[in-house]
């Protein structure tokens, strides 16, 4: 497939848009520029279920483990034919007028019906407003609630025990520290939301990685009275809260910590799972630097230092034990096969809709042998990946 600008800019156009489909209008005779009319998915009229199948029309589609732009070539009575746009040379055979609807109601009937729902509720609006007499202006909101969190002494502090105890290989403290501080920063400033923000927190998973980076991971069911908390907080604005499918999705956001999220997934049942994310760089100090105060020592010479790694070396060799000792690893490196297989977890997926449960499990290997579902360019299906 050769490189067409004309093609490129379409594919960024459709994937910054949300057009359903378009018609050709008139093509320049000139330059052979095409010039389309688009229509979009937030609208007013029938929609693309109800749209002519015209030469020239153009739908967003997932076709047969293909997904883009279909152009209708021709319309022969009641079948019609379509082509790819990134594979305009392909023969896709003919398609039934009831058939190629079909498949439309089912990708965007959804988006439609919201649509129209939205219109409707635009229109009663409008008309509420033009029968509804002035009242007066409301009062304005009220203050979003203060915080307290911990003052600038009680935080060193916090950080200085995390540092000792990352040095001294206690992760057990340090992660108590860590869900600690995650607890202070998770506040909305409703007591019943900041409750739900803690208990999960607490009973968290904690997972850091060499940048710097932590997260706290916990699971969980939330009560009905929970739920009228969370749902609360997010009218008032403390929280930001969205649907998406069956799922409500809640966010934490804070104008003082950019580095920091919080998002909670919450089904219908009450099952629930929370996310802390830090990405906070590490303090500007190194952690293993020489405390205030003590003067610097010279370095050591690179021969003396040779010296003890050798010596390190020759007590491995006495007592291969010594290899798994976390400080021998940290100057020697291990000295054994890396893990190849991680953790499992699971995770939710959409799939036509549906909300389906998979579980994984994380696996080390070398970056060529990923093999995509997909190819990137045509999206079509690939013949070789594992099912």
């Amino acid at each position: 497939m050769t490189y067409s600008p004309t093609l490129a800019l379409t594919l960024l156009k459709a994937a910054g848009h949300k057009y359903t489909h378009r018609k050709l209008i008139s093509r320049d005779p000139k330059t052979g520029r095409a010039r389309y009319r688009y229509y979009y998915a937030e609208h007013h009229g029938g929609g693309i279920t109800g749209a002519k199948f015209e030469a020239g029309s153009a739908f967003k589609l997932t076709y047969k483990g293909r997904r883009g732009h279909f152009h209708i070539k021709s319309v022969d009575g009641d079948m019609v034919t379509i082509s790819h746009d990134a594979r305009p040379g392909s023969e896709i055979p003919p398609i039934h007028k009831d058939d190629l609807r079909a498949i439309l109601e089912k990708q965007h009937g959804a988006a439609e019906t919201k649509s129209r729902e939205k219109a409707q509720r635009r229109r009663k609006s409008s008309a509420k407003k033009k029968t509804t007499p002035k009242r007066e202006k409301a009062p304005k909101a009220q203050e979003r609630p203060s915080i307290e969190r911990m003052s600038a002494a009680e935080r060193k502090a916090l950080e200085n025990d995390l540092a000792k105890a990352l040095r001294d290989n206690d992760p057990e403290t340090a992660h108590e520290l860590i869900k600690k501080d995650q607890i202070d920063y998770a506040q909305s400033g409703d007591t019943a939301t900041d409750e739900i923000f803690k208990e999960l927190i607490s009973t968290g998973e904690v997972e850091t990685f060499d940048d710097g980076t932590k997260s706290v991971t916990s699971q969980g069911r939330l009560s009905a009275d929970q739920l009228k908390a969370l749902e609360s907080a997010a009218r008032e604005g403390l929280i930001d809260g969205r649907e998406s499918g069956e799922l409500k999705v809640y966010a934490l956001s804070s104008s003082t910590d950019k580095d920091r999220s919080l998002s909670m997934l919450v089904r219908a049942d009450g099952r629930t799972q929370l996310k802390v994310e830090d990405f906070r760089p590490p303090n500007d100090r190194d952690q293993r630097a020489i405390p205030e105060g003590e003067d610097l020592k010279p370095p050591v010479a690179k021969s003396k230092l040779d010296e003890h790694l050798q010596a390190i070396r020759d007590l491995i060799k006495a007592d291969p034990a010594l290899a798994n000792d976390p400080k021998v690893i940290a100057l020697l490196g291990s000295q054994t096969q890396p893990k190849r297989e991680g953790r499992s977890d699971e995770m939710f997926l959409t799939i036509d809709g549906k909300e389906r449960k998979a579980e994984f499990r994380y696996q080390l290997i070398e970056a060529g042998d990923a093999i995509p579902s997909h190819d990137p360019v045509s999206f079509s299906k690939r013949e070789d990946y594992p099912e």
